[in-house]
């Protein structure tokens, strides 16, 4: 298995209707780092993004910083966070299981604590979802080739009702390959078809040489969105 590595990535994100209005008002950043949680080495996952407001294209919004916490040794998380405006999100990852817990403040303050069971075995790989599937790095440590196709579990939100919790599979498979250009630059990629069930299909460009995700693509009947990367801050040689 390849080993991954640390840097910052920030992508561009646009959306489009009927492929007629364009509006690419968010920027996203990824930075992986290595650090320290309870005296061990893991691998610190970071997400922010800013967006302009419709009617104010000089006014940012900024969503909470988002973390993760990864084993370096089987790129399983161990523990997510979430500081918000008027609430606090924590997942910890403890053998099989996912505890959950959110605290919101405010007029109306409520809370939960949860927990739910990770299918597969315990020292496999899965990734998280929020607002998107965190893939960055678990890609540049897949063995992508031409026909390679495999799958992994994405933990999504528990919630109050553990049966209904957001844990499921996803299936990854190398569907083609080509030259992609974006503002970052022209990278040569694979291109890799995202599944989880009937509902959700992403498209993904992946860089060969390093694993980085250049592109991303969402596309239904009369809806459109991607990401594409503007910037990266490659590990120092």
């Amino acid at each position: 298995m390849a080993r991954a590595h640390g840097g910052t990535w920030t992508y561009q994100a646009c959306s489009a209707f009927d492929d007629v209005l364009t509006k690419c008002r968010a920027r996203f950043t990824i930075a992986v780092s290595k650090a320290e949680r309870d005296g061990q080495p893991v691998w610190l996952v970071s997400q922010q993004e800013k967006s302009a407001r419709a009617w104010s294209p000089t006014d940012t919004i900024r969503t909470p910083l988002d973390s993760t916490y990864v084993d370096p040794a089987t790129l399983r998380p161990i523990y997510h966070e979430i500081n918000g405006k008027g609430f606090h999100f924590v997942r910890r990852i403890i053998g099989d299981t996912v505890r959950e817990t959110l605290d919101i403040s405010g007029a109306h303050p409520r809370s939960w604590r949860t927990n739910a069971s990770i299918p597969g075995a315990q020292n496999a790989p899965f990734v998280l979802r929020w607002a998107r599937f965190d893939l960055a790095l678990l890609l540049e440590v897949l063995p992508l080739e031409r026909a390679w196709r495999g799958s992994v579990y994405s933990v999504g939100l528990v919630g109050p009702d553990p049966s209904k919790a957001a844990i499921a599979p996803i299936d990854l498979r190398v569907v083609g390959s080509g030259r992609i250009e974006v503002p970052a630059g022209t990278f040569d990629c694979w291109k890799v078809e995202l599944r989880q069930g009937d509902d959700t299909r992403l498209t993904l460009w992946v860089s060969k040489d390093r694993g980085w995700l250049v592109k991303t693509e969402l596309r239904e009947p009369d809806f459109r969105a991607e990401s594409a990367l503007l910037s990266a801050t490659p590990p120092a040689p």
